[in-house]
């Protein structure tokens, strides 16, 4: 007894079609277009990202302002003699740093 080949992936398939549909083929949302991605959200925004747009809308300055506030703190030139200073006050540790010299 022989057994057909089920049929099935070829409902709704246009009889031009010579293969079946590809998972892994990237596919279009329209004939013609770009592929359209498997992990694409188009409307999907988060909370934090909504807020941070809420935020760069009520100040317009505020990249600039965080910009200026990272160049107070972080963005400094190294001082290298007080640097090679911190280099010779080091002290070596021990193997076991609690145990005393008693």
């Amino acid at each position: 007894m022989k057994l057909a080949a089920p049929k099935a992936w070829l409902a709704g398939v246009s009889p031009s079609a010579k293969t079946p549909w590809d998972p892994f083929v990237p596919h279009t949302s329209d004939p013609g277009g770009a592929p359209m991605s498997f992990f694409r959200r188009p409307d999907y925004s988060s909370e934090t990202s909504q807020f941070i747009d809420a935020l760069k809308k009520a100040d317009p300055d505020l990249e600039k302002k965080q910009r200026q506030g990272r160049l107070l703190l972080w963005d400094q030139p190294m001082n290298a003699k007080l640097w090679d200073e911190f280099d010779q006050g080091r002290v070596p540790q021990k193997p076991y740093v609690y145990l005393t010299d008693a």
